[in-house]
C-alpha cells in the first residue's frame, strides 16, 4: 500500500485552528512543520483566528487570585456553560519581584509587568513582557528618562498593540506633583525607548483610573484641569504616538457618585457608568464626541459594583454584597449573570491563546 501525503496547504490550514500548546508540540515533529509554525505570517494568522473564535464562541478570561500571600494568574475558558480554569506559569523574575512589579496590561495573550517607581534605581526590577502559554519572555532595556531620586514621581505605565504596524508598545508617563513631566514609549519591534513631548498630553491632573487598549490606541480617564471638577478621556495613538482628548457624552464627566470605567464593545471604545444601574455607552466613530450612543441599561440595584475591568465581548465585575461574588454583563442577553463558583478569583481582562513572541529574536524561554 503506497503512502499518502497530505498537501502542505491543508496541513497549514489544520494547524491554524489548534491551540498554542499543541502547536508547540507539533513544531518538533519535523523541520518543515517547525519552519511553518515559527513563521511570522503563521503566528499573525493564528492570532486572528483565535481572536475571532473567542468573539464568536468560547470566551477566554484572565483572572487573578491571592493565595498564601502570593498572587496567582489563571485563564478561564467558558465552554458550553462550563468554567475551565488553568493556572498560568509565571517567570521566576516575576515571582521574585511580585511585591514590586504590577500588571499594567494584557494584549493578545501577552502580559506586561512594570515597576511604577524609579526603574533606574538600584535593585529595581525590569519591565517584562511574556507569553505564559508558550513561556517566552522579553526583558525590556532600562528607560532612557532618569528621575531625581530625591523627588517623588508617579510613573504609570500602559501596554497595547497596534495592528497597523504590528507592534506592541509600552507607554511610560512620568508625573511630578500630578503634572506631566516626561513621556517615553517602548517599541517591541525596535526593542528601544523613545522620548516624547510631555506637553502633548491634553489634560492637567492625573486620576485613579487605569488604562485600556482597544482599536490601535490606549485610553484612560483623567481630570480635565486642576479644579478636578470634570473627567475626560485621553487617548494615545500607538501608530502616530500622538495624544488627543475625548469628551464624555452628556454630563457624565462631571464628578459624582457614579462609577466610571472604560471597556470594549466589539472593536469600539465603550464607557461604563454605574450607579443604581449600569449604562453602556459606545463611541461609534473614533474621537467624535457626537457619536456616543447609549446601547444598554441593566438594573443592578441589588448588586452595586466594586470594580469593572476591561473585557472582550462581556464585562466581569465583583459585587459589594457579602459574600462578594463575580458576575458578568452579557452584552448578547443584556443580563447580569453569576460567573463561576470560586469567589477567590478577581477579573482582570480578556485573554488570548496565541503564539506571539515565538519568533521574537529577543524573547527567551523561561
Amino acid at each position: 500500500m503506497s503512502g499518502y501525503l497530505v498537501p502542505e496547504e491543508i496541513i497549514h490550514e489544520i494547524l491554524l485552528w489548534l491551540p498554542a500548546k499543541s502547536l508547540l508540540r507539533f513544531s518538533t515533529v519535523c523541520k518543515s512543520w517547525s519552519s511553518m509554525i515559527n513563521h511570522p505570517s503563521f503566528i499573525d494568522t493564528h492570532l486572528k483566528r483565535r481572536n475571532q473564535h473567542n468573539l464568536q464562541n468560547d470566551i477566554l478570561h484572565l483572572l487573578t487570585s491571592k493565595r498564601k500571600d502570593r498572587m496567582s494568574y489563571s485563564s478561564c475558558l467558558i465552554k458550553d456553560g462550563e468554567y475551565m480554569y488553568t493556572n498560568l506559569m509565571l517567570p521566576s523574575l516575576l515571582v521574585k519581584g511580585m511585591g514590586l512589579l504590577s500588571l499594567i496590561g494584557t494584549c493578545n495573550g501577552l502580559l506586561c509587568f512594570a515597576y511604577n517607581r524609579e526603574p533606574n534605581s538600584p535593585g529595581a526590577p525590569p519591565t517584562i513582557i511574556f507569553n505564559p502559554l508558550i513561556r517566552k519572555i522579553v526583558i525590556l532595556p532600562k528607560p532612557s528618562i532618569i528621575c531625581d531620586p530625591f523627588t517623588q514621581y508617579e510613573q504609570p505605565h500602559s501596554f497595547g498593540y497596534d495592528a497597523r504596524t504590528n507592534d506592541y508598545k509600552v507607554l511610560r508617563l512620568v508625573l511630578k506633583f500630578q503634572t506631566p513631566y516626561a513621556v517615553e514609549v517602548y517599541s517591541l519591534a525596535t526593542n528601544s525607548w523613545k522620548r516624547l513631548s510631555s506637553a502633548a498630553i491634553p489634560a492637567y491632573v492625573w486620576s485613579k483610573y487605569g488604562f485600556l487598549s482597544v482599536n490601535n490606541a490606549l485610553y484612560w480617564i483623567q481630570y480635565r484641569n486642576v479644579k478636578r471638577e470634570e473627567y475626560v478621556i485621553v487617548s494615545f495613538d500607538l501608530a502616530t504616538e500622538m495624544f488627543s482628548q475625548i469628551m464624555m457624552p452628556e454630563d457624565l464627566g462631571r464628578k459624582s457618585n457614579r462609577y466610571l470605567d472604560l471597556s470594549r464593545y466589539g472593536e469600539s471604545l465603550s464607557l461604563i457608568v454605574a450607579a443604581e444601574n449600569i449604562e453602556i455607552w459606545v463611541m461609534k466613530e473614533v474621537g467624535v464626541m457626537e457619536s456616543w450612543k447609549q446601547v444598554l441599561t441593566i438594573n443592578c440595584s441589588k448588586n452595586p459594583l466594586l470594580k469593572i475591568p476591561n473585557s472582550s465581548g462581556e464585562v466581569l465585575f465583583k459585587t459589594r454584597e457579602s459574600p462578594r461574588k463575580m458576575q458578568r454583563l452579557n452584552y448578547k442577553t443584556e443580563q447580569a449573570e453569576d460567573f463561576g463558583k470560586d469567589k477567590n478569583y478577581n477579573p482582570r481582562d480578556s485573554f488570548a491563546d496565541c503564539l506571539v513572541l515565538l519568533g521574537q529574536t529577543n524573547a527567551v524561554p523561561y
